[in-house]
């Protein structure tokens, strides 16, 4: 079924986009039409007239968006073509019983209509662009997702060597951990292969964490302490990108040895009715050195790629407390966002 490919008019640049696009036709038609003769005062009435326009239409694409993308194709153009007429046409209305205090009688019924037919034109343009435009958008969505994908592998074959070296300290300490340590190694991979999405469930990612934390035990026993704040209702239906807070972790413990050897990790993870809230808190290490590798960049590439302008990526140093704080949009699992 042929669908259409609206912007998402809830992200802030496309939001911003969409209405100073509109002030600039207003500009041009305050210049060329003769408008401009009246001054500012007559700028600052077609300002408004198209704002108020652009403000309803986005309202009712707001709210109809769904509708008009997952019904058939002709539907869903009358369906949107509404969604810009019916502003015109209320914004105008509107504007002459303003302008001729409610007298019905006085209405101009045609500029009504000429109105209403303007904007009927603007919503065939505006079809027509968004579905020629939904050919590149496929094209660029088929390059970010190998690019993530990319990203991905390269984080995988770098956390394995870590894993590995960890498992060689062993060997020569305690031969009898080193093996147990491969054991969970090997359950480790299992469950990072067990698909190849570039995202899986929260769930799945707490619990790859936690293996890799609990390999990481055996080198470190009871001097790594780390105190998880899962503040989540239901782990299992949200999806996140695939090893998003793993290489954190590490990157936590790699830049976390104090003098003692000891290790102390804090992880947070909470919810709000759109997001999801992560953050790692670790004391900066004796030997903590100022990069924290490849993980950090890796992952903030990968959350900009997914996520583009609707998520934060933030890292704060304060009082030797290190932190790296996410946020990113709320999506279910097998949830299509096209």
């Amino acid at each position: 079924m042929k669908r259409h490919y609206l912007p998402d008019v809830k992200r802030n640049s496309n939001l911003l986009l969409l209405l100073l696009v509109g002030q600039v036709f207003a500009i041009l038609f305050w210049l060329f039409t003769g408008a401009s003769k009246g001054g500012l005062t007559s700028f600052a009435l077609i300002s408004s007239y198209v704002m108020s326009v652009e403000i309803v239409a986005l309202l009712l694409l707001i709210f109809f968006a769904r509708s008009i993308k997952n019904t058939p194709y002709v539907i869903g153009s009358l369906l949107f073509a509404l969604c810009i007429v019916v502003p015109f046409f209320l914004v105008e209305l509107c504007a002459q019983v303003f302008l001729n205090n409610s007298h019905l009688l006085s209405f101009d019924y045609q500029r009504l209509l000429s109105v209403s037919v303007a904007g009927l034109l603007v919503s065939v343009l505006l079809i027509r662009f968004f579905t020629l435009l939904n050919v590149l958008n496929v094209r660029n969505q088929a390059e970010a997702e190998s690019r993530v994908l990319a990203l991905q592998a390269r984080i995988q074959p770098h956390f394995l060597f870590n894993s590995l070296n960890s498992i060689a300290e062993l060997t020569v300490a305690s031969p009898q951990d080193a093996e147990k340590a491969i054991e969970s190694l090997s359950m480790l991979f299992r469950a990072s292969l067990e698909n190849q999405r570039k995202q899986h469930s929260l769930e799945n990612e707490l619990r790859l964490c936690r293996e890799y934390v609990s390999l990481e035990k055996w080198r470190f026993q009871s001097k790594l302490s780390i105190e998880w704040n899962i503040a989540i209702e239901e782990p299992s239906i949200w999806q996140v990108p695939k090893l998003i807070l793993q290489p954190l972790i590490e990157n936590a413990i790699v830049h976390g040895v104090q003098i003692d050897g000891s290790v102390t990790i804090s992880i947070d993870i909470r919810e709000t009715n759109t997001d999801l809230s992560l953050m790692i808190d670790n004391v900066i290490g004796s030997k903590s050195g100022s990069s924290n590798g490849i993980a950090l960049n890796n992952i903030r590439e990968r959350l900009l790629v997914l996520y583009d302008d609707m998520h934060t990526f933030r890292i704060k140093n304060n009082n030797g407390i290190y932190s790296v704080i996410m946020r990113f949009p709320k999506r279910r699992q097998n949830q299509d966002y096209s």
